[in-house]
């Protein structure tokens, strides 16, 4: 359901009939604050356009970053940066104000573009019989015994 046929359906239930702003936002399962929207107008108000911040990741540190990242080419495995190092980095030698969010999806993405493995994952394969799995739990057995008489484990 769009918005406008949701606002449509709310001044419907109040002018029509006649249901309060509490009882319709209860039954329409919106905020009441939107009732009173759609009760002052017809038509919802415009999105407002997202205000992008700048680029925090600078052309200077994007070049360092990638430096970090091909001098990690021919490091052993053990020794290559993480993307959360990387941050630490940036944060310690260069000032970085930026959030860690940022820096993990650039270095994702340079990852993915030279090549290197962007997620490890180990895959898991089972032939038949060469795993099981077992749920342990508690259970009330009844023995009957020769003479009649029940005994509980």
């Amino acid at each position: 359901m769009t918005k406008v046929e949701l606002f449509e359906l709310i001044r419907r239930d109040h002018y029509v009939e006649g249901y309060s702003i509490r009882h319709i936002a209860r039954q329409r399962q919106v905020h009441r604050r939107l009732v009173r929207q759609a009760l002052a107008a017809a038509l919802p108000p415009p999105r407002k356009a997202p205000v992008r911040e700048p680029w925090v990741l600078t052309r200077a540190l994007r070049q360092i970053i990638d430096s970090w990242l091909a001098a990690d080419r021919e490091a052993p495995p053990k020794q290559r940066h993480t993307a959360t190092r990387v941050y630490q980095r940036l944060v310690s030698e260069h000032s970085y104000t930026g959030a860690a969010v940022t820096v993990r999806l650039y270095v994702s993405q340079q990852r993915r573009r030279s090549g290197l493995p962007a997620e490890a994952f180990v895959p898991q394969y089972y032939g038949p019989g060469q795993e099981a799995q077992v749920d342990w739990y508690e259970a009330t057995v009844e023995f009957r015994r020769g003479d009649g008489r029940c005994s509980f484990l």
